[in-house]
């Protein structure tokens, strides 16, 4: 398994539990149609991280910019405050 973690608000302040879902939501429907992972799953920590741990990752380095792009994806349509920028 491979943990890729990624913060929100680029802060240890904790992810507000709405926001948390709605963003692990649309995380785990992307994470299951993407073709360089499998058996991926979406968590926020109690520091207010939010991660994915990925198992049988094909290739790192594309798998860290698919999870970015993701997660950008997943905050637009969370619609989040402007000027976030997701971290990993």
């Amino acid at each position: 398994m491979r943990f890729i973690p990624f913060r929100l608000y680029g802060t240890d302040t904790p992810v507000d539990p709405v926001e948390a879902r709605l963003i692990t939501g649309v995380l785990e429907r992307s994470l299951d149609e993407a073709p360089w992972a499998e058996h991926c799953r979406v968590h926020v920590s109690r520091a207010g991280l939010l991660g994915v741990v990925l198992c049988r990752a094909r290739q790192e380095a594309q798998a860290r910019d698919g999870l970015l792009a993701l997660l950008t994806a997943a905050t637009q349509s969370a619609a989040e405050p402007d000027g976030w920028q997701p971290e990993l």
